[in-house]
């Protein structure tokens, strides 16, 4: 049985706007898409002028620790695939919820419904850019969902500059009006940056012990092999560092597990709360992300003020940096000359990373949503920064 939705208008006495939230990534935990989506509803939930329906056909995780936001689970179709049941019911469920936006929040949507308006956020397309680093039922369903709910999206939400210009230049050159919504980071204060320094001293970060961080998936698209080979030829100079590494285990990850055992300076941590997580970072003699391609990078501006950064250099992480004093770029394709650029960084003894140019502003949940809050509430119009 449906339930029964409340229609009360805000407190300008103007009807809020009813958005549906495909919610089915809050049913797994995570620190990609899963945090960005409960962080970005964790800041949306007290807005006024809106009122947020969550949406999935499997329970969501009790993890994320949201704020009462309506939700309906529509269980009776939980054995179906999740993409299947986003495009056969999420507009039939939105509409009889009053609903007039409909929300897709990792990379997809249903088809086009009246009535329904449709923002679509779109993270990355790694389907597109690499291929081989997806299993095949994520190449073959994101093939198939994520370039037609571009084309038939009403607004859509990039991550960042890199990724608008990915969808412009590879699915709809012709579209002008895409928005670009930076992720957000929660600052730590002084207090708290302290018991994180203390936690990393208590977890084995000396002077005469000092280690790399890294925190990824162990997939293709990471290039975890591609920091290991780095890491082997940096051994050489370093001879006391250490490398830690945590994330899931993703396909194809055996090779790279095992190379990971077989170097007794490799340590493969377990799951990591986000206190780990910052004790970890602020420990390390610089956090390290080698990625071949991301549509954002999360990870890297949560090191900021904890970590000197070492990453990748790639266009997504040049944008970002615009925003980082403190990050050294390193071309992870050459190993060698890797080990040689982040040993000559390590020499330095650089300090942690920081924002600048604004940054401490911007990457914040709380501007993430108010962007968000924007482009839900126009009436058409692209919303700009």
């Amino acid at each position: 049985m449906m339930p029964v939705f409340r229609t009360d208008p805000s407190s300008t006495g103007r009807q809020r706007r009813v958005v549906a939230v495909d919610a089915r990534t809050l049913s797994q935990t995570g620190k990609g898409v899963p945090r960005f989506l409960a962080e970005t509803l964790r800041e949306l939930a007290g807005h006024d002028e809106l009122k947020l329906i969550l949406f999935s056909n499997r329970p969501l995780h009790p993890g994320h620790a949201l704020p009462p936001i309506e939700t309906f689970i529509d269980d009776a179709w939980g054995r179906m695939p999740g993409s299947l049941w986003m495009m056969a019911r999420l507009n039939t469920l939105a509409l009889r919820a009053g609903a007039d936006t409909v929300w897709g929040p990792a990379h997809v949507l249903p088809g086009r419904r009246a009535g329904l308006r449709s923002v679509l956020t779109v993270h990355d397309l790694v389907h597109r850019i690499m291929p081989e680093s997806m299993g095949t039922w994520n190449r073959r369903i994101s093939k198939w969902l994520v370039e037609p709910s571009i084309h038939r999206a009403d607004r859509i939400v990039a991550d960042s500059v890199a990724t608008r210009d990915d969808v412009l230049s590879l699915v709809q050159p012709q579209r002008r009006d895409i928005d670009v919504v930076y992720l957000g980071v929660r600052i730590l204060s002084p207090d708290e940056l302290a018991t994180a320094r203390d936690r990393g001293r208590q977890a084995g970060a000396t002077p005469d012990a000092p280690y790399l961080f890294s925190l990824g998936s162990i997939e293709p698209r990471k290039n975890i092999d591609g920091l290991i080979r780095c890491f082997e030829r940096l051994q050489v100079r370093c001879p006391t560092l250490s490398l830690r590494l945590t994330g899931a285990h993703s396909w194809g990850a055996s090779a790279t597990l095992a190379a990971i055992r077989c170097n007794d300076a490799c340590h493969l941590l377990g799951f990591l709360s986000d206190g780990e997580l910052a004790a970890q970072m602020a420990g390390a003699r610089a956090f390290i992300m080698p990625s071949h391609y991301e549509g954002f990078g999360l990870p890297v501006i949560e090191a900021v003020g904890l970590a000197p950064i070492i990453a990748a250099d790639i266009p997504v992480f040049r944008e970002l940096g615009q925003f980082i004093e403190g990050i050294r770029f390193v071309d992870f394709t050459d190993p060698d000359a890797a080990a040689v650029d982040i040993a000559a960084f390590l020499a330095t003894n650089p300090a942690s990373a920081r924002f600048v140019n604004g940054g401490a502003e911007m990457f914040r949940w709380q501007e993430t949503a108010r962007r968000y809050a924007e482009i839900f509430l126009a009436d058409g119009e692209q919303v700009r920064p």
